[in-house]
């Protein structure tokens, strides 16, 4: 857990079950933010599940994949991240 400006704490999610029930509050939710999803599109990138709340209420989840850079070891960060509707 990670806080930030003592309003916004950002959480990795690491249960499937945990992310699922946070994709539930999103009425635009697709097939790019299920978990079975992430993982096939894995492959050669680190991948972690993040939700960041504001004062104890989830504002938002996003799936983060991480690609290294062979040679300069380095990574490029990929964020899609969703909001609530009407959050």
């Amino acid at each position: 857990m990670t806080k930030i400006l003592d309003k916004y704490i950002i959480k990795v999610i690491t249960q499937k079950s945990d992310w699922k029930n946070y994709l539930k509050e999103f009425s635009d939710a697709n097939i790019y933010q299920i978990w079975n999803y992430s993982k096939f599109a894995q492959k050669e990138k680190t991948l972690q599940h993040i939700s960041i709340f504001n004062d104890h209420q989830l504002i938002a989840i996003a799936g983060v994949r991480i690609k290294i850079i062979p040679f300069i070891n380095r990574g490029i960060a990929y964020i899609y991240i969703e909001v609530p509707s009407g959050k």
